[in-house]
């Protein structure tokens, strides 16, 4: 099938606060793929806990317990996924590219990465986010279809962090990953608001394609 990239300043790194677990929760579950075994209970938990609630507390433990950054960066790294650096002392102070991020989604969907359970599992995560949590890139109610997202935010001094990474799997039209990293914001819903309308403008011209 035919496979494209747009992109728009999708270079740049940005912090991208909690989409950073996006990449701990692949990492996880490749561990466990190299291990050949299935993810254990604790890890599940830990990690419906870190998609779904953006949990600090589980997403730390998992952290630790796959070996902090290097882990991390060397998933990507063999995974063929270029322009993050994941920071060894803080995982919230992480940054990426957005292509990059769009690109790894993109690996997930396509089967490029993990294995048929762990890819449907994260999937299954990243689609059932907390209501609170379901803004950002993906624009809900547009279309019918699967749709998946995570997203971070965070108050610098110099105004909110706030990225959104997602997936589009509609039932009609393309399939499609999506990354909106920005920074700057002096008010967090507008923010929100701007990458909810970014969002839009996409999904309405793949739907019309």
């Amino acid at each position: 099938s035919e496979r494209r990239i747009y992109q728009y300043n999708a270079e740049p790194w940005f912090g991208i606060a909690s989409v950073v677990k996006v990449p701990i929760m692949l990492t996880v579950m490749d561990r466990a793929i190299d291990e050949g075994r299935p993810l254990t209970a604790d890890e599940s938990a830990l990690l419906a806990a870190m998609i779904v609630e953006s949990d600090n507390e589980a997403t730390t433990a998992l952290w630790n317990t796959i070996g902090g950054a290097p882990a991390v960066q060397g998933f990507l790294e063999t995974s063929g996924v270029r322009g993050a650096f994941i920071d060894a002392q803080d995982w919230g102070d992480s940054k990426m590219s957005a292509e990059s991020a769009a690109r790894l989604l993109g690996k997930l969907l396509n089967g490029e990465i993990l294995d048929a359970p762990n890819r449907t599992l994260a999937m299954q995560l990243m689609s059932h986010v907390d209501p609170v949590q379901d803004w950002g890139a993906v624009v809900a109610g547009e279309f019918e279809g699967e749709t998946g997202v995570k997203n971070g935010w965070y108050p610098e001094y110099d105004g909110w962090v706030l990225a959104s990474a997602g997936y589009v799997v509609p039932d009609a039209g393309p399939t499609y990953t999506v990354a909106i990293f920005t920074s700057d914001w002096l008010y967090f819903h507008d923010g929100v608001n701007s990458i909810e309308g970014i969002a839009g403008l996409i999904s309405t011209a793949l739907s019309g394609e």
